[in-house]
């Protein structure tokens, strides 16, 4: 598989002459670390065990040096020393899997510039010389521009992963930057362009550094449907190396990638081929989440870990597969558990104001707390990130998270989230009678915009909500979009469509429970009361300039909202029978205004399941009448009797289907002979020919004669054979309600 980064972590020195730069999360024997070091001074001195790649002096008072080294029992931490006493400077150490253990370094060039160099700054091409590398560009500069977000454009191709991280204060010359951005090239194409940076004039370094993919001689191409549940068998996987003949070989799932440190389960192997392996699954201690496939053939080559998941992933792990840059789940904690939350330090509680986690049912993603502001001056401030709440531009934004209101509604503007300011910000509000609404504005764009998505209905007290805004610049909706439990419920006002391609993210607060200050809703600045008494759940933000979004519409309504929805009733997996009498139970029973009502799981050993509804009646303020948590190709059929109403329109399955809603109806057909013979067929023949026998009698007894069926639309044909008769052959059409058919026979008079 192509070289993939596994994490980055960074510290600077502020006037000190070391600092300690911790070796990444998830780093184990065999990945390859960069090191990538910017002093103001003298430089850095190169830890033992590290390989210098190169080193330039950008300018008299300034150097930046790159080294590797193959990660072996790596201490908690590197202590990087300055060479010349206390001076400023950044450094990142970055873990990468699937490279090269003797020679990572494919191919690299550098490009110094003196100082006084306005930006952009020039990368000198490079071209790899083997495909599925991962270059890596690194910008070194001497300003670093107060250690906030620097670079505002990369090389072409190039996804930014860090700009200026935990970069020192300070400004001109007694500061250093530093920003790094990769490339997984498929193909050994030249790598070159520049990098415009903030920092005006000064000197740089630009690195292109290209890490050699290691070529396995086993490997896992493909492991089915890549979701595991109890009970599967006959599970396939495709690949290479793994040898004709099984011998010692064999197959084990882990809990870790780390084949060493994993604990492991071998598996039942049924057949054994050079490129396939059919194997049935041995789930003994397993716990739903990512698990990891590995097969050792005889000789004892042993493939990597191949991702798999068990059951259903947690919600974090959905999120962060999403790649949202933030998750902040509020079980108990304020942690950001995003995709790139390992490259720098965990966001925390900035304001302590009163606020407090609650614990009870119910919360959303399976969370035990959510947590909630206690007083009108209560709000959480969270600590900036490379990707949120800096000077940064983006062309798209996504934000989410559930709420629930508390019982006696706001009367006055409220603020739910924010980040920004009166200059340029996104906020969710809750106007006088919770009316709900997404803002979005920049007053120094070019154009300016300001901009509102607006519920088209008031939030109901004490019911979870998951709110979700879009905001697309110059691309794309070209506004912004607001989704409650996926599904749009909005009225879109302001400066549209949003024309400007470059929105400047207003380095200002990131704030849940209440804002700072006065906030820019398109007239006049309004100051928003804190949103006392709502609860919140598993909020997250996701930007271009992270890597992320857009997200389609069905990981926003699937993903992001029904995985994580709380649902009144849960049919947990036994016999389709006695599923059946399970919700039978439940029965008549009438859904309201809930997020989620039914999630149906599959029945034991897996496969189709059919359940019929018995007056379960669901209204439209219901969001997800059922889920179905059936894998894929696994059919789950809802059979409305007596007065259910379940819609397939508002069911979902996210892994299996499809989900098939029966509606019961009966055809009768009027005008028959007493004691003929009836028959009813299928017409999926053509022609001249019957097809397929649904339903007869061969001696009627009266007139009439009634067909029960699915209710599904469908073309049949009726015949009927008496004495004394012609044949009727009559063609109809069924619906989704009862119908009568009254035939004309025609006495025979060809006797």
């Amino acid at each position: 598989m192509p070289v993939s980064r596994v994490g980055f972590s960074s510290n600077n020195t502020n006037n000190v002459s070391s600092m300690s730069v911790p070796v990444p999360a998830g780093t184990v024997n065999g990945h390859v670390m960069l090191l990538l070091m910017q002093c103001d001074g003298n430089g850095f001195a190169l830890p033992a065990g590290w390989n210098e790649i190169g080193s330039e002096a950008t300018h008299g008072s300034s150097r930046s040096r790159i080294a590797w080294r193959v990660a072996n029992n790596e201490p908690a931490s590197y202590t990087i020393t300055t060479n010349s006493g206390n001076e400023r400077g950044i450094a990142f150490i970055v873990t990468y899997r699937d490279v090269a253990n003797a020679g990572p370094i494919d191919n690299f060039s550098i490009n110094n510039q003196a100082s006084n160099q306005a930006s952009p700054a020039n990368f000198a091409a490079m071209t790899p010389t083997q495909d599925d590398c991962m270059v890596v560009a690194f910008l070194a500069t001497e300003s670093g521009n107060n250690g906030n977000s620097f670079v505002t454009s990369w090389p072409a191709n190039f996804i930014e992963a860090a700009d200026n991280t935990n970069g020192p204060p300070g400004t001109g010359s007694g500061s250093a930057g530093g920003a790094f951005a990769e490339w997984n090239q498929t193909t050994a194409a030249q790598a070159s362009g520049n990098a415009a940076h903030s920092t005006g004039s000064t000197a740089y370094a630009a690195y292109f550094i290209s890490l050699v993919f290691e070529v396995p001689v086993i490997g896992i191409d493909d492991q089915g449907d890549e979701q595991l549940d109890a009970g599967d068998v006959n599970e396939l996987i495709d690949g290479f190396g793994f040898g004709a003949v099984q011998g010692t070989g064999k197959v084990e799932i882990g809990d870790s990638a780390d084949y060493g440190t994993a604990t492991l389960v071998e598996q039942t192997v049924t057949a054994w081929a050079d490129d396939q392996i059919t194997y049935d699954l041995v789930s003994t201690g397993f716990t739903n989440g990512a698990k990891f496939v590995f097969v050792t053939n005889d000789k004892g080559d042993r493939t990597s870990g191949y991702q798999v998941n068990f059951g259903r992933l947690p919600y974090g792990e959905i999120l962060q597969a999403l790649d949202f840059d933030i998750i902040h789940s509020f079980d108990g904690n304020f942690d950001d558990t995003g995709a790139r939350a390992g490259g720098y330090a965990a966001n925390g509680q900035v304001d302590t104001a009163p606020n407090s986690f609650k614990s009870e049912a119910g919360i959303p993603g399976g969370n035990t707390q959510c947590w909630g502001p206690d007083s009108v001056t209560a709000k959480i401030e969270m600590a900036d990130t490379p990707w949120t709440n800096v000077t940064n531009t983006h062309q798209r934004r996504e934000i989410m998270g559930w709420i629930q209101l508390p019982a006696t509604p706001y009367k006055r503007a409220t603020v739910l989230w924010e980040e920004g300011g009166g200059v340029n910000n996104h906020y969710f509000a809750l106007g006088p009678g919770n009316a709900l609404f997404f803002n979005v504005a920049d007053s120094n764009g070019s154009p300016a915009f300001k901009a509102q998505a607006f519920a088209d209905f008031p939030l109901t007290p004490l019911r979870w909500y998951h709110i979700h805004g879009i905001m697309e610049c110059g691309v794309g909706i070209q506004g912004v979009q607001l989704n409650i439990d996926g599904l749009a419920a909005q009225v879109t006002a302001g400066d549209l469509p949003i024309t400007d391609t470059t929105f400047s993210t207003h380095s200002g607060d990131y704030t849940y429970g209440g804002g700072d200050g006065s906030l820019d809703t398109g007239d006049v600045d309004i100051t928003y009361a804190s949103s006392d008494g709502t609860k919140f759940a598993w909020w997250a933000t996701m930007s271009n300039s992270g890597g992320g979004a857009p997200l389609t519409a069905d990981e926003r309504r699937q993903q992001c909202f029904a995985l994580s929805c709380p649902f009144e009733l849960d049919l947990g997996s036994d016999t389709e029978a006695n599923m059946q009498v399970a919700i039978d139970a439940e029965a008549p029973v009438a859904y309201s205004n809930v997020p989620g009502a039914i999630r149906i799981s599959r029945p034991a050993g897996g496969g189709d399941l059919r359940i019929e509804l018995n007056d379960v009646t669901f209204d439209s303020a219901v969001s997800l009448q059922v889920y179905w948590d059936g894998n894929a190709g696994e059919t789950l059929t809802l059979v409305n009797n007596g007065t259910s109403n379940v819609d397939a329109n508002m069911c979902i399955a996210t892994f299996g289907g499809p989900i098939v809603v029966e509606n019961p109806a009966t055809l009768t057909v009027a005008g028959l002979i007493a004691g003929a013979e009836i028959r009813i067929y299928d017409d999926d023949v053509g022609g001249s020919n019957l097809g397929t026998e649904l339903a007869g009698i061969e001696t009627l007894a009266g007139t009439t004669f009634q067909y029960s069926h699915s209710g599904a639309a469908n073309t049949i044909i009726v015949q009927m054979i008496a004495d004394g008769f012609e044949e009727v052959l009559e063609t109809f059409q069924l619906a989704a309600q009862d119908q009568t058919l009254t035939v004309n026979p025609i006495v025979e008079t060809n006797v």
